[in-house]
């Protein structure tokens, strides 16, 4: 009795081991489920960051997954082995300032990959410019207080 208990015992863990490798986790805050492996398929259904998906099988950059009663295929580059980790922010606890600074980051990394390698080249080659100077200002800190103070004058400007 004790053995069969044993290689019952077994067996549930291994079970449970492989069961855990086929799980996936969203990473983005969103991803959509598609009919077939492709980006231009026939839209199925969505997921949210952190909903866990079971893997049924994989094809190129693409996994078959079911979520629930929801079958279709995502793309690998929204999906993790590991649940996401949660969001750090310098800005925490004030959702305005914590969005207007991403509409902002999302701007300048815009911006930034708009211009090309060899206009930041000249930046850094232009001898009027203190490389070490604005790497300085860059690495400063700003507190949520003087942000939000920012943020009320720059919007009393453009009332005004």
């Amino acid at each position: 009795m004790l053995i069969r208990l044993g290689i019952l015992l077994g067996l549930l863990m291994v079970s449970g081991v492989l069961a855990a490798e086929d799980t996936r986790y969203v990473q983005s805050e969103r991803a959509e489920v598609f009919e077939t492996p492709a980006f231009d398929a026939a839209r199925v259904g969505e997921l949210q960051r952190g909903d866990p998906v079971e893997r049924l099988s994989e094809e190129g950059d693409w996994l078959e997954i079911r979520a629930g009663e929801l079958e279709g295929w995502v793309s690998t580059l929204l999906l993790g082995d590991s649940e996401p980790s949660a969001r750090v922010s310098p800005l925490h606890g004030d959702e305005e300032l914590e969005m207007e600074g991403r509409r902002r980051a999302s701007a300048v990394a815009t911006a930034g990959g708009v211009r090309s390698l060899e206009e930041d080249e000249e930046l850094v080659a232009d001898e009027n410019v203190d490389v070490d100077q604005l790497h300085a200002l860059e690495a400063q800190g700003v507190s949520t207080e003087e942000a939000i103070r920012f943020l009320h004058e720059r919007d009393e400007d453009a009332e005004s």
